[in-house]
C-alpha cells in the first residue's frame, strides 16, 4: 500500500497526466464515437487498494473512458 496521502496523490497525478497525454494524441472523432480506452500496466496500481482502483474505474466510466489492464 502507498504509505502516505502525498505518495498516493503523487501517483494519481502521474496517472492523470498519462491519461491527459493519451487523450491529446487522439482525433476528436476517435473518442467521441468510440470512447477512450486506456491500456495501462496492472502493476501501476499495485500500491492502491482494490477500492481505490474501483473508484478510478468508476470515474473513467463516468467520463466515457474505459480502462483496460495489460499483464
Amino acid at each position: 500500500m502507498v504509505n502516505s496521502i502525498s505518495d498516493k496523490y503523487e501517483k494519481l497525478t502521474k496517472f492523470i497526466r498519462h491519461i491527459y497525454n493519451h487523450i491529446h494524441k487522439l482525433e476528436p472523432s476517435e473518442f467521441q464515437d468510440l470512447g477512450i480506452y486506456i491500456n495501462i500496466d496492472y502493476g501501476f496500481f499495485e500500491d492502491f487498494s482494490q477500492n481505490d482502483i474501483e473508484l478510478i474505474k468508476d470515474f473513467l466510466t463516468s467520463t466515457n473512458c474505459g480502462l483496460t489492464f495489460r499483464k
